[in-house]
């Protein structure tokens, strides 16, 4: 997998070897891209993620050797292009597409704005065997980090968001206040990774409460075809690896 710079800022991800083991999944316990709700019949598949989590009571699910968003084992391509207007005066766009091992190509989303450096993540989310596109996009020139999340996914013959406006399901055994959504929240996200629990892949945005107190929420949440259930809320470190605090 590597990074390529084009006039535009162009940034491609691409899979540089194909499945060496058939049904392979995700670290044990996941099931990456797209956070799956009730997913406990979820097939391991092995998928991916960048923050370790150092007192988290979930696992970290390591990057993939290859990106296979359509499941027949071979590496796909993902390319996206930061035209922001603070790299050579784009139009303001970071825009999104894929090149599957078949060549077949699909155009994704324009997301508006001036994005720093965006990495995407890869992970099967809804349980169906193949890799999920989270991409968190980080405000070029927050002093602390300002991050829209999105999640795409390859299905019906085409790249679409799988959480656009999608609200988080409510969990009644937890006492603290839960956002509505990724966006309307007391607290602004500053980011968000993927964590393996119990054989799950959960999505976990983190919410900032203090920036000089490094403090954040922990949201971990699970995708279960209709949105976004809460599965915990912790508050933990806000910059750098995962460190819970308090459990909640």
């Amino acid at each position: 997998m590597h990074y390529r710079g084009k006039s535009a800022w162009t940034l491609i991800l691409t899979a540089v070897m194909a499945l060496l083991l058939t049904g392979c999944g995700v670290v044990p316990g996941a099931s990456s891209s797209g956070d799956t709700l009730d997913q406990s019949t979820n097939p391991p598949n092995e998928s991916g993620n960048v923050p370790s989590a150092s007192v988290s009571p979930a696992t970290p699910t390591p990057l993939p050797d290859i990106v296979d968003l359509d499941g027949d084992g071979l590496a796909d391509t993902v390319n996206l292009e930061n035209k922001s207007n603070v790299y050579d005066n784009g139009d303001g766009n970071l825009h999104i597409s894929v090149i599957l091992s078949s060549g077949r190509e699909y155009e994704g989303n324009d997301f508006p704005g001036d994005w720093y450096n965006p990495v995407p993540i890869f992970a099967d989310m809804d349980g169906d065997g193949r890799d999920d596109i989270i991409l968190p996009l980080e405000y070029y020139g927050s002093n602390y980090g300002a991050t829209d999340v999105y999640v795409l996914r390859v299905q019906d013959d085409a790249l679409s968001l799988m959480s656009f406006g999608v609200n988080y399901i409510q969990n009644d055994a937890i006492a603290e206040e839960q956002p509505q959504s990724f966006y309307d929240y007391n607290y602004p996200c500053i980011g968000c990774s993927v964590i393996s629990n119990d054989g799950v892949n959960l999505l976990r945005i983190r919410y900032l409460i203090d920036d000089d107190q490094n403090t954040a929420w922990y949201v971990d949440a699970q995708w279960n075809g209709e949105g976004w259930f809460i599965t915990a809320m912790n508050q933990g470190a806000a910059y750098g690896e995962d460190e819970i605090f308090t459990r909640g």
